[in-house]
């Protein structure tokens, strides 16, 4: 079995995704992704649920990707997380002006 970097996704039924983390599967488990994910709930840096559809039916996915090395997946990663961030920005500035 060769080396490949991992997405593991929490979604809601509409497959919107709350919180994510990639890991090496050689130096990390999806349980310790998950363990990862959690802590982030229980510090309180995220809600628990999806912002989008208020969903609280949540499950994590995870899914192999295409590299095989942190270091090769890190532009793809960073580009998902800037566009991620620049949404969810503004998805907020949005429901800001409409309260």
């Amino acid at each position: 079995m060769s080396k490949r970097v991992h997405v593991v996704q929490l979604l809601c039924p509409q497959r919107h995704c709350v919180l994510g983390a990639a890991y090496e599967d050689d130096a990390q488990t999806f349980e310790g992704a998950c363990a990862m994910i959690e802590a982030q709930f229980k510090a309180k840096a995220f809600n628990r649920w999806c912002e989008l559809c208020q969903s609280r039916e949540l499950t994590y996915e995870d899914k192999a990707t295409q590299w095989a090395t942190m270091q090769e997946a890190a532009p793809a990663l960073m580009a998902a997380q800037i566009a991620n961030l620049a949404t969810r920005r503004a998805y907020l500035r949005g429901r800001a002006g409409r309260n």
